[in-house]
C-alpha cells in the first residue's frame, strides 16, 4: 500500500507576460491524503483529484510535486476554463500557479 501525505500548498499570482509576481501569493499545510494499493494507483487518485495529466507530476526524494493554474471562486480554488485562461492571457483575468507537495509512504 502506498500513501501521499500532504505537505504544503504554495500559490502566487502568474501575469501571463511576466510569470510569478514575488511576494504575491502565499503558503498553507496541505492536509490532504491519497492511499493505493501500486504507486500506479496512488498517482491515478491523485491526477483525477487535481484533474492533471502526467506532465504536472515529478517524483523526487520520495516526494510527489505538482504544479497547476488555479483562481479562487469563493472559498475553494477551481482549474480555470479555457475563456478563463484567454481573459488572462489578454490581462483581465487573475489566475495563480499553485504547487502541491506530498510525502510518499509505503505501508509493509
Amino acid at each position: 500500500m502506498f500513501l501521499a501525505k500532504g505537505k504544503y500548498r504554495d500559490c502566487e499570482l502568474d501575469d501571463y507576460e511576466n510569470g510569478c509576481i514575488p511576494n504575491s501569493g502565499y503558503s498553507i499545510k496541505w492536509d490532504v491524503s491519497f492511499q493505493g494499493r501500486t504507486m500506479e494507483k496512488l498517482l491515478k487518485e491523485i491526477k483525477e483529484y487535481h484533474g492533471i495529466d502526467e506532465d504536472a507530476i515529478e517524483i523526487e526524494s520520495g516526494k510527489i510535486f505538482i504544479q497547476v493554474q488555479e483562481i479562487p471562486l469563493y472559498d475553494r480554488w477551481i482549474t480555470p476554463t479555457k475563456d478563463q485562461i484567454t481573459a488572462w492571457k489578454n490581462g483581465n483575468q487573475e489566475i495563480y500557479l499553485v504547487d502541491y507537495v506530498y510525502q510518499i509512504y509505503q505501508e509493509i
